[in-house]
């Protein structure tokens, strides 16, 4: 699996599972906080990739890790970003999406950050082969 069709899936999910939950910032396009109220980040990391089978055709496995950031603003408390980040928990926990394997999710508070908004990082691993589609 390619990082392209591996982006195409987890952000094709997202947006399906997600709709008008919150604004979410997706990589690379141009995205303004709104003035009130909550949004998200998604962010795919692929650390490392091991070979299955030797030669030209062997398969290998890309090991990845998703990490949505939910955001809300400082000093409104924490409920409304803990069940955004349950809410993703929910959508991604131990999925196959076409190949993609998802592990168990985990959210973890961040705190306040300096722009004025309270952090909370969902994150969950995933697995893929590498040379399949």
């Amino acid at each position: 699996m390619t990082l392209e069709s591996i982006r195409q899936k987890i952000f094709a999910t997202l947006a399906t599972s997600w709709a008008t939950a919150t604004p979410v910032a997706w990589p690379n396009q141009r995205f303004e906080p709104p003035a009130q109220g909550e949004w998200i980040r998604p962010v795919i990391k692929i650390p490392i990739t091991t070979v299955g089978e030797l030669g030209d055709d062997g398969v290998g496995l890309r090991d990845g890790l998703l990490m949505i950031s939910v955001f809300g603003r400082s000093d409104t408390g924490s409920s409304r970003a803990s069940q955004l980040a349950d809410r993703l928990e929910a959508i991604f926990r131990r999925k196959d999406i076409d190949n993609l394997w998802l592990d168990e999710p985990s959210s973890n508070p961040q705190g306040n950050d300096p722009n004025g908004f309270y952090h909370i990082l969902m994150t969950v691993d995933f697995h893929c082969w590498v040379g399949e589609t």
